[in-house]
């Protein structure tokens, strides 16, 4: 007789089955699923002309160095920002930074903001020609706080000075 063995049905069925929960289980998840939302900030330190690429590497101790700071607040709340700025030199120690410049700010949910920056390496008390090493770096606080937490940000340029 040429009927189907009843074991290859009963794994024809199995097979069947968990085919079909498989794709219940992978349906149910897909449709109860909320992909969840994680906040970022962007930070970013522009040239003159508002352009990474203008960098003022090869600078002069005594002419003032312009550049940008921009911050997008991408968290989903309003935040209090500040940016610091710390500058090594060839007369300093490696690892002893000077602040030199500290903005606060708050930013709406999705606000952006480009700040200026500007400093004259001499003005600073620098007088020595060599490179130095900008650090900025951003931090957070939430709105109903007043603590200072960084938020893992920072940039440098390097900042080549002669006379």
């Amino acid at each position: 007789m040429g009927g189907v063995n009843p074991s290859k049905r009963v794994e024809n069925y199995f097979i069947v089955c968990l085919v079909l929960s498989m794709a219940l289980c992978t349906s149910v998840v897909v449709a109860t699923h909320t992909p969840s939302q994680t906040g970022f900030f962007e930070f970013a330190v522009l040239g003159p002309q508002m352009e990474a690429s203008s960098y003022p590497y090869n600078v002069t101790l005594s002419d003032p160095i312009d550049l940008w700071i921009f911050v997008g607040n991408r968290m989903g709340t309003p935040e209090n920002l500040r940016v610091v700025v710390t500058i090594t030199g060839p007369s300093l120690p490696y690892g002893k930074p000077i602040v030199i410049e500290m903005q606060e700010f708050s930013l709406a949910a999705d606000g952006t903001t480009t700040q200026p920056f500007e400093c004259t390496l001499s003005k600073l008390g620098f007088r020595e020609i060599g490179s130095y090493r900008a650090v900025f770096e951003l931090y957070g606080s939430a709105q109903d706080d007043s603590s200072w937490s960084s938020t893992g940000l920072w940039l440098q340029i390097w900042l080549n000075a002669s006379k």
